[in-house]
């Protein structure tokens, strides 16, 4: 199954609705002792996590992702409000299973 690191900014329920398609860790899981987006991306790949889905849309700009194993999946969403994200599930879920190798992509 795949793992995905679901971002802090989405509400628990997504996690939860997430489970029935993925492995999910949440930022959480991983006790980052930092909360900088280098470290959490070092933690991932450590875990084996694949895919780190977030709505933050400058992080493969800041980051140097070719350092990493894990992509980033870059939700955009009318917001972060769980029916709003609820409504995406299938197109998180078919763009993620049709990634190719990419190191980020946007989900829209």
């Amino acid at each position: 199954m795949v793992k995905i690191l679901i971002d802090d900014c989405f509400p628990a329920g997504f996690s939860e609705s997430m489970r029935k398609h993925f492995d999910i860790v949440n930022i959480s899981d991983l006790n980052p002792d930092s909360i900088k987006d280098e470290t959490i991306l070092r933690k991932a790949d450590e875990e084996g996590v694949q895919f780190w889905l977030t709505s933050d849309k400058n992080l493969p700009f800041t980051q140097q992702l070719q350092h990493f194993k894990i992509a980033v999946a870059i939700l955009y969403s009318e917001n972060n409000l769980f029916p709003s994200l609820l409504e995406m599930e299938s197109k998180i879920v078919d763009r993620i299973s049709r990634s190719n190798g990419e190191k980020f992509f946007v989900i829209t």
